[in-house]
């Protein structure tokens, strides 16, 4: 068989247009790798605040905190059961994704202002993500070596990033605090943090009221409950609850101890104690309780006399009105600046964000 050579001529402007093919095809793979890396990095930006910008992995390191809450509001709200439709599906219009994404982003909006702020008054330098991956990274090396050299260290052998991330913001927050406390220490006057003590006085620093009451009890539970409920209605005129008794002339041996109660003495542990000063705030003196059994006892209560404790004075709490006072005002810059700010969202990377 005759072999046939096939010669072809390639002109200048075939060559230009192979050139150009190739060139656009190597920049195409080179779009591709970037994008690749970048998804992989986390670096892709999902919305900027004021230019501020927050990317996939910060996203998803918020958006990681709502994946229990975001379950629990569905389960109470529709009766939804998680299984692996769930972050898919919707009820009554409204899909469990896009309410975690919203609220990750609504926290977000939140945290970034914060920084923003706290970069301009010079309390951080850095307010990106890359930044705080630097910085996660270098802690957590720097305890790891200080496990391997024996040494002690405060907290974690290894933070967790999101973990990381809250106490870093926790920290600088209250640097930010601590230097707005100061400045104003330094530049209101005396007058002008009594004004704000007088007006803060009895929302915070009221310090309760202390009460004298009865505990009255009875032994047994159906017969002592309608004794008891008699002892009430019959009494309630009287000054004295053993007046009561008298008059009453009950053959039951009703027992009345009259007590006292301070929240100032008594341990954080001490339930009884706390619910009956819950009680008590909701009682006039001269009214009871109701009626409860407590093992083999029935008992009710007669509140007696409220004593104001009055409030803390102005020198203790100095520092703690001027406190609440830069908190307030920061709290109201975050708003005014929060209602303020452009947010663009980039919808594609916003879109791909799932639960993994």
């Amino acid at each position: 068989m005759r072999q046939v050579k096939a010669n072809v001529r390639i002109t200048g402007h075939k060559r230009y247009f192979i050139g150009v093919g190739i060139g656009i095809l190597c920049m195409l793979i080179g779009i591709a790798a970037w994008r690749m890396t970048s998804y992989a990095s986390g670096d892709d930006v999902v919305f900027t605040i004021d230019q501020a910008k927050v990317t996939e992995g910060e996203f998803e390191l918020f958006l990681q905190n709502y994946k229990a809450l975001t379950t629990s509001y569905f389960k109470r709200t529709y009766n939804a059961d998680y299984d692996e439709n769930f972050w898919n599906s919707t009820y009554n219009g409204e899909n469990p994704l896009d309410y975690a994404k919203r609220k990750a982003m609504d926290d977000l909006k939140q945290v970034k202002i914060e920084q923003m702020l706290m970069q301009e008054q010079g309390i951080v330098s850095d307010i990106s993500f890359a930044a705080f991956l630097k910085q996660f990274k270098k802690e957590n090396e720097e305890r790891q070596e200080k496990v391997r050299k024996g040494e002690p260290i405060y907290g974690p052998q290894q933070y967790g990033a999101s973990e990381y991330y809250s106490y870093v913001q926790n920290m600088n927050r209250q640097r930010w605090m601590d230097s707005l406390t100061k400045e104003a220490m330094n530049t209101q006057s005396e007058k002008t943090l009594q004004s704000m003590y007088e007006e803060m006085k009895q929302e915070f620093f009221h310090q309760g009221y202390s009460y004298t009451y009865e505990k009255i009890s009875l032994s047994g539970t159906t017969e002592a409950q309608h004794v008891l409920e008699t002892l009430r209605q019959e009494a309630t005129s009287y000054r004295s609850t053993k007046d009561d008794i008298g008059r009453l002339n009950l053959s039951q041996a009703i027992h009345v101890e009259r007590l006292s109660l301070d929240m100032d003495d008594v341990s954080k542990d001490d339930d009884l104690a706390h619910n009956l000063n819950q009680l008590f705030m909701q009682m006039k003196p001269g009214s009871f309780s109701g009626i409860d059994s407590y093992g083999e006892d029935t008992v009710m209560y007669r509140l007696i006399a409220i004593q104001d404790k009055g409030y803390e004075s102005y020198t203790k709490v100095r520092m703690a009105v001027v406190q609440m006072a830069v908190q307030k005002q920061v709290e109201l810059q975050i708003s005014q600046r929060l209602s303020k700010a452009v947010v663009e969202v980039h919808p594609d990377v916003l879109q791909r964000i799932s639960f993994t």
